[in-house]
């Protein structure tokens, strides 16, 4: 009002209303008379926003006031431009009144003839309010450039309580391809140039723990035959053995030599070419005076992989279209690794190994195993040690006991606290790995538990972001539990498609806003995050999965043909 000559200043209190209006209405007519426009108050417009899930563009600041004249349409400036993406069908910004804290949800939705639009529009935003109006604001975005906005106009916006955005038609992460019993014998192997057989690869390893039964976990003398080391499979310290009685040590290292007592495991040599070859290879040796509980099970790189491949999903070995040899096989197998773990003279490495292996069987585990996992789940100590093997035990929950294991396992899925922080960080580490192994397992969750889910998540991706520990050990596992849980919440995206769960996966429920968020600020870090999710497109591009999750969090994916072709073990 600085631009018109005044005398005074009146101010009403709220108890003189009467006497405003009185004074309102002889000033009003005075200046009629005396042909000024000089404006006898403002109307102060409360703040107004507009949301997405990355930015903001205020329409009406803190302090925005205008001169009311009725049936006038007052531009308000706006300094934020914004891009029209391509191919959305339509654009729906959440808005924002006042300081935020009104119950009623309104939209801001734009919807054109010309969408899905063939190409991004940078638009600048014209906003006026008309006083007296019952929809005073009008909003609309005019393309920056010239030739756009002839091609396409101005798209005017529309204030709506509703949204428009049908989550049961929002896009969702597929789940990896399902292989059948036939598909095994020439398993698509991305390690490898050609396709694997997943089968012959099981048998062979079903003979080394044959093997491992057969010649025990024992005591050798070591000797030379010029540059290659020895021992003899009868326990014989002799330097005439023939190849048929003796076992090849492969040692890179150089960590034992000739005279050496050594424990090892004899494993029949499979790739033997001719009959002046060693029969036999040493396998987990070492030295009598060294720590066997830190030596790695050999069979763990070759036993898990085909073992995580075939016992995925439904499988069974009692499944129709499994061979009668193959059954008979995996039952020798099964019955010579509860030998090993029963036999007190083996390592625990080589046990554990074993209770990794009747765990991935999931519903083809043996009882004795069964009591296992169970015991694992009353004690912490063993629950943290062994969670991958209640994980991979669970699968479809076809059987009673998996059953009542999943439901041990949901008990202790609480909000995390300081005292129970690791127990349910484990736990949710369990559920990721269950919701890969079989497709339908996430429909055993219901609302409150998707809820806990999708809080605990965050309270784990805060701390990995402002708390990053400097131990590299403890760093390491903050960095696999942020890795798992991603892979978590693109499972339970899947549940968009169920109308109970639609409202807590929605692009504007604030925990999915919350998520969204901290993803950016893990993108904005540039924090290295490793997954299980192997990727796959048209164009064969490297995938970012955080860009993935936060696309299908958006419902907004711009490469459709972006597929999940697996998850490794």
């Amino acid at each position: 009002m600085d631009k018109y000559q005044y005398k005074k200043i009146i101010e009403i209190n709220e108890n003189d209303i009467m006497k405003g209006g009185i004074l309102f209405a002889k000033y009003q007519k005075k200046l009629e008379e005396l042909k000024c426009d000089a404006p006898l108050w403002k109307d102060h417009l409360p703040p107004l926003k507009l949301k997405t899930f990355d930015s903001e563009i205020q329409l009406v600041g803190n302090k925005t006031s205008i001169i009311p004249k009725r049936g006038i349409a007052i531009p308000i400036p706006i300094e934020r431009d914004f891009t029209l993406p391509e191919k959305s069908p339509f654009i729906e910004f959440e808005l924002e009144r006042g300081d935020g804290t009104q119950e009623d949800q309104f939209f801001a939705y734009i919807k054109d003839d010309n969408f899905p639009l063939e190409e991004d529009i940078d638009c600048k935003l014209k906003l006026t309010y008309t006083y007296g109006d019952s929809s005073p604001y009008k909003l609309v975005f005019i393309p920056s450039k010239p030739q756009q906005e002839k091609k396409y106009g101005v798209f005017t916006v529309e204030w709506t309580k509703k949204s428009h955005i049908d989550l049961s038609s929002f896009p969702i992460p597929n789940y990896p391809p399902i292989y059948q019993w036939k598909d095994f014998f020439n398993y698509p192997d991305s390690n490898k140039e050609k396709d694997s057989n997943i089968i012959e690869w099981l048998e062979a390893e079903f003979l080394k723990i044959q093997n491992v039964v057969d010649y025990g976990w024992n005591m050798y003398k070591v000797y030379n035959k010029g540059s290659k080391k020895f021992i003899n499979i009868n326990q014989e310290f002799i330097f005439n053995n023939s190849p048929e009685d003796e076992a090849i040590i492969f040692d890179k290292e150089n960590r034992i030599q000739s005279g050496d007592l050594i424990k090892c495991f004899i494993i029949e040599n499979t790739k033997r070419i001719s009959r002046h070859h060693s029969k036999f290879i040493a396998q987990n040796f070492y030295k009598i005076d060294s720590e066997e509980e830190s030596y790695k099970c050999f069979l763990k790189r070759s036993l898990r992989f085909p073992i995580f491949i075939l016992w995925n999903n439904t499988f069974s070995i009692d499944n129709e279209d499994v061979s009668l040899e193959f059954k008979e096989k995996c039952l020798t197998a099964i019955e010579n690794a509860e030998n090993i773990i029963s036999d007190d003279s083996m390592p625990n490495f080589m046990k554990d190994e074993m209770r990794m292996f009747l765990s991935a069987l999931h519903k083809d585990t043996p009882q004795s195993n069964i009591q296992f996992l169970n015991s694992c789940i009353d004690d912490d100590k063993l629950f943290i040690e062994y969670y991958r093997r209640i994980a991979f035990a669970v699968s479809d929950c076809s059987e009673n006991w998996q059953e009542e294991l999943l439901e041990k396992v949901l008990v202790k899925l609480e909000e995390v606290t300081f005292e129970n922080k690791q127990i349910v960080e484990y736990t949710m580490r369990i559920l990721t790995i269950s919701v890969w192994r079989y497709e339908k397992f996430i429909n055993k969750f219901h609302l409150e538990e998707i809820d806990l889910l999708l809080k605990n998540i965050s309270i784990s991706w805060n701390e990995f972001i402002n708390n990053q520990s400097r131990n590299k050990k403890d760093l390491g596992q903050q960095r696999l539990s942020a890795s798992l849980f991603i892979e978590l919440l693109i499972a339970l995206l899947r549940l968009r498609t169920k109308k109970e769960f639609q409202n807590i996966f929605s692009p504007y429920s604030n925990q999915i806003k919350k998520l969204y968020s901290q993803l950016n600020k893990i993108k904005e870090k540039e924090i290295t995050l490793n997954t299980r999710i192997k990727f796959k497109n048209d164009k064969n591009e490297e995938i970012d999965i955080l860009d993935y999750t936060m696309e299908y969090l958006l419902g907004v994916v711009k490469d459709t043909s972006i597929k999940i072709s697996s998850v490794s073990e």
